[in-house]
């Protein structure tokens, strides 16, 4: 069931309280595992978790999208739902630890650039990420935003402490660094499981048949978003793994990781949004449109104070040996600036049951993002790299734009002017929400 007293202000600065305080613990991760690995443990430690979380999302055909936007829309029990998603999360995961081993000795390059050793703890990551997504998407249909703010900061701080004991402390570098995130994960779906049991009424039960076709044909419709969804900030990382060596990919990642931590805020709105707008055939675009703007310019903000401070900052973050890391980051902070309104997008018209929309976007963008790797990368390196990168979110956050735009026919200006009603309102809900604090 929903948090009581939780209004739409109070669930913003919750979403956004949570965002930061991940923010935060993210980029001292990746700190530590900048200082401990190096850029060529780096490297290897990106392509191991990109190869488990890949894994996973690829063989669970989206079916916890599915799962979430049958319980929003009302349609199936949060028992049924929750039961239905984590059925596909463990038969998907099985599936695909069975089709990874032998890839793994495949000789293929990309299980070259990282020990064997490593790429076996990272079938331990396929089912934790993929239950772990599940449950976090279950708890979001529902609003429960104050028990997932607790949840996300002791994931982060499970793998943040796990980085510095494993990978640092008892020097097991890369293999250690590998299973923080697992042991993050694993944090995740206990929390979430007993919130949903205690508050929710989630009792496992058996799924019914009607119950799977909702959720899988949401799922199948959703699919190639969420697979795209998971590979656009990373394919950088994957394109250089035929084209360049751990080194060059530590740094790209480390950069790539580092300037995403941005997009937290298009996603605490999008947790926001997508529940106002579930079952709403209309999706409510002016709400939408509102969410775009105020992301928009938030991200474009913060975007300018990371320009100024990245010269010194970025070597004290990552150690001096991710210097070119900087320049990576100004490049990239352009697709990321595009993507960030374009992500309120996404989130609407998954609300109103067209995620192909966003399917379409995602693999438009992630199909010039490849064409401009090729064309680039053997001129510029990894600068070529990181162009490539931008090309391909401004595709995709122009695509989403641009059908949000015919979908809803609402003024040019409405997704992409801020108005001074929108300072008026923020200035309120701000206010508002800090009388609240105060009243004892």
């Amino acid at each position: 069931m929903k948090e009581p007293n939780a209004g739409g202000r109070q669930e913003v600065a919750v979403l956004l309280a949570t965002r930061g305080m991940v923010l935060a613990l993210g980029v001292l991760t990746q700190s530590l595992l900048a200082y401990t690995l190096l850029p060529a443990g780096r490297g290897a430690y990106a392509i191991c978790v990109l190869f488990g979380e890949l894994a996973g999302i690829a063989f669970t055909a989206a079916a916890g999208r599915g799962a979430q936007y049958s319980v929003m829309a009302g349609r199936m029990s949060v028992s049924q739902g929750a039961s239905i998603a984590f059925a596909f999360c463990l038969l998907g995961s099985a599936a695909a630890v069975l089709a990874a081993i032998p890839l793994i000795h495949s000789g293929l390059g990309f299980f070259r650039l990282a020990d064997t050793s490593s790429f076996y703890l990272t079938l331990l990551l396929i089912p934790a990420s993929s239950l772990s997504f599940a449950a976090i998407l279950q708890l979001e249909g529902l609003r429960r935003f104050s028990r997932l703010a607790t949840f996300f900061f002791l994931r982060s701080a499970v793998g943040a402490v796990a980085v510095v004991a494993l990978a640092w402390g008892l020097d097991l570098g890369v293999n250690g660094a590998l299973l923080a995130p697992t042991l993050g994960h694993l944090t995740m779906i206990l929390l979430c499981a007993a919130d949903l049991g205690r508050h929710c009424g989630f009792v496992p039960e058996w799924p019914s048949r009607e119950g799977l076709r909702q959720a899988l044909g949401y799922g199948l419709k959703e699919y190639l978003a969420e697979v795209g969804q998971y590979v656009d900030p990373r394919v950088g990382g994957l394109l250089l793994s035929v084209a360049a060596g751990r080194a060059d990919i530590g740094l790209f990642t480390a950069g790539n990781a580092l300037i995403t931590k941005f997009l937290h805020i298009p996603s605490a709105l999008s947790s926001y949004l997508l529940p106002r707008v579930a079952g709403d055939d209309a999706g409510r675009p002016e709400l939408a449109a509102f969410c775009a703007r105020i992301t928009w310019w938030a991200v474009g903000v913060l975007l300018l104070v990371w320009l100024a401070v990245s010269t010194p900052l970025t070597p004290l973050l990552l150690s001096p040996a991710f210097a070119p890391v900087i320049r990576l980051t100004w490049i990239m902070s352009i697709g990321v600036l595009a993507c960030s309104g374009a992500e309120i997008f996404a989130a609407y018209f998954r609300g109103i049951n067209r995620p192909q929309v966003f399917s379409c976007a995602m693999w438009a963008g992630l199909s010039a993002n490849a064409a401009l790797f090729f064309a680039l990368y053997p001129l510029w390196g990894l600068h070529g790299a990181a162009w490539a990168l931008t090309g391909g979110l401004l595709c995709r956050s122009f695509v989403l734009w641009f059908m949000f735009q015919r979908t809803a026919r609402l003024p040019l200006r409405s997704t992409l002017l801020l108005r001074s009603a929108d300072v008026a309102r923020l200035r309120t809900s701000i206010t508002s929400l800090l009388r609240r604090k105060g009243t004892p």
